[in-house]
């Protein structure tokens, strides 16, 4: 299965979303890919596991990579802008250089995570 999913997403974004789409119970096993230097923008990875996967370099402009496993993952240099990382599992995750503007990054525990702000008592800032 690994092998087939991985070929059908280095074929094409479009064609895997559709596959998704009519695929959408299938469980997504993507570990230790790499797919460093692709354009992926605007990819659906959501409930992905990911983990060890490289994505150097990679445009995922618009991904949805919510919660998907992310762990040991190496985001170095990679495009994530407006991508959704929402309740992703991102732990050893390498993030050098990663381009996270306007991305959603709700349950990650990465600087820029709202809902980290919920546990503070804004009376004591």
């Amino acid at each position: 299965m690994h092998k087939e999913q991985e070929a059908r997403l280095r074929r094409s974004v479009a064609e895997w979303n559709l596959w998704r789409q009519k695929n959408s119970g299938a469980a997504i096993d993507l570990r230790g890919v790499d797919f460093s230097s692709l354009d992926l923008r605007g990819v659906d990875l959501s409930g992905a596991d990911l983990r060890g996967a490289k994505f150097c370099k990679a445009k995922l402009r618009q991904a949805d990579l919510s919660c998907a496993n992310l762990c040991d993952v190496d985001l170095t240099d990679a495009d994530l802008t407006e991508a959704d990382l929402s309740d992703s599992s991102v732990m050893n995750a390498i993030r050098t250089g990663a381009n996270v503007d306007a991305a959603n990054l709700w349950g990650t525990g990465l600087p820029g995570d709202e809902s980290l702000m919920l546990d503070k008592d804004p009376d004591t800032e």
